[in-house]
């Protein structure tokens, strides 16, 4: 038995601009805390949004570091901010406060070598990032680094799963090879001047194999294989 629906359904759609009190335009992440406001991250601050007007939080405030990136909750009601310098820093809503991470010096020869894009924070307040590899730091300092070794100079993807989340690190490409032999070539033209690199990508312990291109005969990544 199969059904259809008359009409579309439809939603009620506000766009906010500058000009309704948003520092910026540009938006990277948007979270709703458990009283209804409305948190957004933009490259101008830390904005929360009460229904009526926007408050932005920025250096005054703690948040040294303007342009954030992504936000995540903590079981403790705070909001962790990633900023673009790779800072994190903490708001507590109790306190209406903003700090900088405690453990951010623990991060600085980590962000040599990488840049985070994504991270997870558990029950216990530790603390993971994804960059090259993945950093863990729990609530009291330790830290632990989880990478792969580059394969004959093939760049990698490493997923981790924490609670609902999906991390994905990326361990290099390793040294190129521009030889004209397809086996070895580790940058592949694609289209005229185009490239592409082939990579290898893990979940968990399972690795994601190559597929034929049948267009050109070169193996490239296709999906995943479980």
């Amino acid at each position: 038995m199969s059904s259809l629906n008359a009409q579309d359904f439809t939603f009620q759609q506000i766009n906010y601009t500058v000009e309704d009190g948003l520092p910026s335009n540009e938006c990277h992440r948007v979270l709703q805390d458990s009283l209804g406001y409305i948190w957004i991250a933009t490259d101008r601050g830390l904005v929360k949004y009460d229904g009526y007007k926007f408050r932005t939080y920025g250096i005054k405030d703690g948040l040294i570091d303007l342009s954030c990136l992504n936000m995540m909750f903590d079981t403790k009601g705070r909001i962790w901010v990633l900023t673009l310098s790779g800072q994190f820093f903490i708001y507590d809503p109790v306190f209406d406060k903003i700090s900088l991470y405690k453990h951010q010096k623990l991060l600085e020869h980590f962000l040599s070598q990488s840049i985070i894009s994504e991270f997870y924070i558990d029950d216990n307040m530790t603390l993971t990032c994804s960059g090259l590899g993945f950093i863990t730091i729990t609530d009291v300092g330790e830290v632990t680094v989880e990478s792969k070794l580059i394969e004959d100079g093939i760049g990698q993807y490493i997923t981790k799963i924490l609670g609902s989340k999906i991390l994905v690190s990326w361990t290099g490409f390793g040294e190129f090879n521009l030889s004209n032999d397809t086996e070895s070539t580790r940058q592949v033209v694609k289209q005229g001047q185009s490239f592409f690199t082939p990579y290898y990508l893990y979940h968990r312990d399972t690795k994601v194999e190559d597929y034929l291109d049948q267009l050109n005969g070169i193996r490239i990544l296709k999906g995943f294989r479980f």
